[in-house]
């Protein structure tokens, strides 16, 4: 998923600040989480879907600036982390 792709699918709009991103994602998480549809399956799976791309576009967005919209995770032995 592209930057581009992650802020469509937050509703935001590119340059949001980063407390912007994680109010909106905190926000969707809650209204799309699928235990709010246990007693109805098709709900809970549409659910399920949507936060699997609420979930990623976040990542996307968490993501170093300069990685092509590609999730990066953050190595536990990077500069200026200690490993203990």
């Amino acid at each position: 998923m592209l930057r581009e792709e992650a802020f469509d699918v937050l509703a935001l709009e590119p340059g949001s600040t980063p407390a912007e991103i994680k109010e909106t994602y905190r926000d969707l998480v809650k209204v799309w989480h699928p235990d709010r549809f246990a007693n109805d399956r098709r709900l809970r799976e549409k659910a399920e879907l949507q936060l699997k791309l609420i979930n990623e576009a976040y990542r996307v967005l968490q993501s170093e600036p300069g990685t092509g919209g590609k999730y990066t995770p953050r190595s536990e032995s990077a500069p200026g982390r200690s490993s203990r």
